[in-house]
Formats: structure tokens, sequence, C-alpha cells
């Protein structure tokens, strides 16, 4: 008999859905999400987000870690345009995530 661990494959899911950001994240050093690639003709790239781009901000909270970032983006229902912000190339820039 195979057994699977179903609060885990729910949370898999939920994190690898398709309405998401379209973004690979991690940690970033000094805090904030890492953007380490951007998924095609996703919402983050239709946004202008690149790899190297480092998440401190979306839908006006604060991200401090990829799991802030993933936690938020799970809110976001992709009905509405919402705002991220990005430090990029020492730079903040904010720009509109549109579904």
């Amino acid at each position: 008999m195979v057994g699977f661990d179903q609060p885990r494959l729910l949370a898999m899911a939920q994190r690898n859905r398709r309405r998401g950001l379209g973004l690979r994240i991690a940690d970033a050093p000094s805090g904030g999400a890492l953007v380490g690639g951007v998924r095609d003709a996703s919402p983050g790239a239709r946004a202008g987000l690149q790899a190297g781009d480092i998440v401190v901000e979306l839908s006006g909270k604060g991200v401090q870690t990829a799991d802030d970032l993933e936690e938020i983006a799970s809110s976001w229902t992709g009905a509405t345009p919402t705002s991220v912000t990005v430090m990029r190339d020492g730079e903040r820039r904010t720009m509109i995530i549109y579904p």
C-alpha cells in the first residue's frame, strides 16, 4: 500500500499553480526575495520583472523572505492589478502587475 502526504501535496500544488506571478525566487541575502528567473508570458514578465531583481514589496506589503512573497502572492486573486516594488541596480522601482 502506498500513502501520500496529502497536506504536503496540497501545499506544493498551491505554490506551483499557474495563476501565480511566474517567478523562481529565493531568499535574498540582504532581505527580500531574489528573482532567479521569470516564466515567459507570466504576470511577472508582463510587469517587467527580471532575474536579479529583489522583490521588497508586493501589494503594499513588505517582503523580507521568499516565503513572505509566496504568502502575499497566494492571496492575490489575479482579478485586479497590483503593485510590486523591487531593488534593481541599487534603485527602488515600482511596477504594476496585471492579471
